[in-house]
């Protein structure tokens, strides 16, 4: 067992270090799923998530080629106009914006389906959490994850944040909102999401993922909490688990990512510098993976899985249903996605680690 643990760190280690364009081999070779399994696991999803989504908008959808060679819907991003039918079948590869109804709120969001999709062939589904001040443009397709989905074959989804006209701060529920933003429940709006889109096409039940950045990382955390059943694992960069209770009733594999230097969301916690998160003092990201191994219930003391200049990764392992607990730092990076390209007016990210890469190695090791 323990030299299956070894193996598996080695690996996760090893993606960690791999330049932008390297491929990772345990994304590569991920267990293939039948038609059979995708039926079966479907009737799991729809016991838990048994709520439907009204359509909002009919299937307008203009589509172009992309130099992947995939298709792009004209409508944009996630924070775009968006258009078509929640409940039409999704059967190419391209890109597909809905608007649902969630609490008599419009919601947005973009699913990317890879060139090799198949619908004969269930995929992974990974959902990406836009945090409250990202770039709505989406140039670079939520940090990369887009262009990673399309080497590595999984789906992604990228949710919007909800925003209250058009002035207030976008921004995730994610357990201790105040005010009217406490109203919003993105937890239901996000399980709506996913049942639309297992819905439409064809997803591996055992491979959902949830990701964010921010606030949107502190939402994957409230997602694992709230919806053990529906996410595998969760990874948050630059967001801490806040959530004022968690009881999950089964194991959720977590990643934690942040840098050294974080001003917005301290490594150590403390003072919310920009009361994002509307607590009186953040968890700090050690707090944060030291409390999801108790709640995974892993036995050991965490371990050193990586260690390079800029970047150290130490991994709880052993814990109930060979989940793991993993927190990633670096030491520059200041509140940004590590591997991501410098934005004008923002932290200059580390570059000592890809997170989009670490993310779906991660991921697809679970």
């Amino acid at each position: 067992m323990k030299q299956q643990h070894l193996v598996a760190a080695l690996a996760l280690a090893l993606a960690a270090c791999l330049p932008a364009t390297a491929a990772i081999g345990a994304g590569d070779h991920r267990p293939r799923h039948t038609v059979h399994h995708v039926k079966k696991h479907r009737t799991v999803v729809h016991r838990h998530v048994r709520k439907t989504v009204k359509r909002t908008t009919t299937t307008t959808r203009t589509r172009t080629k992309s130099s992947s060679g995939a298709t792009n819907s004209s409508s944009g991003g996630a924070g775009g106009k968006p258009s078509g039918d929640a409940h039409s079948s999704i059967t190419k590869p391209g890109d597909y914006n809905f608007a649902i109804l969630q609490d008599g709120r419009t919601r947005a969001y973009r699913v990317h389906v890879p060139p090799g999709y198949t619908p004969s062939e269930p995929a992974p589904l990974v959902v990406a959490l836009r945090p409250g001040n990202a770039d709505r443009t989406d140039r670079d397709g939520f940090y990369g994850l887009v262009h990673e989905s399309d080497r590595q074959g999984f789906v992604v989804v990228i949710a919007d944040p909800y925003r209250d006209g058009k002035t207030a701060k976008a921004a995730w529920n994610a357990g201790e909102a105040a005010g009217a933003r406490a109203a919003v429940n993105d937890v239901a709006f996000i399980e709506k999401v996913v049942n639309n889109v297992f819905g439409q096409m064809s997803i591996s039940r055992q491979h959902i993922y949830a990701a964010g950045m921010s606030d949107g990382g502190m939402m994957a955390y409230r997602l694992a909490c709230k919806l053990p059943y529906v996410f595998t694992a969760v990874a948050s960069v630059a967001g801490t688990d806040n959530t004022p209770d968690c009881t999950p009733d089964k194991p959720v594999s977590i990643l934690h990512l942040h840098a050294r230097n974080d001003r917005q969301v301290p490594f150590d916690g403390g003072p919310d510098p920009l009361a994002q998160a509307k607590v009186a003092r953040l968890t700090s990201a050690p707090q944060t993976v030291a409390k999801w191994a108790k709640l995974d219930g892993c036995m050991e003391a965490p371990q050193p899985v990586l260690q390079q200049a800029g970047a150290t990764c130490e991994a709880y392992s052993y814990c109930r249903g060979q989940t793991e607990v993993r927190l990633c730092t670096t030491d520059t990076g200041g509140h940004s996605w590590p591997g991501a390209l410098a934005r004008r007016g923002e932290d200059k990210p580390s570059q000592a680690i890809s997170a989009t890469r670490t993310i779906w190695a991660f991921f697809s090791a679970h």
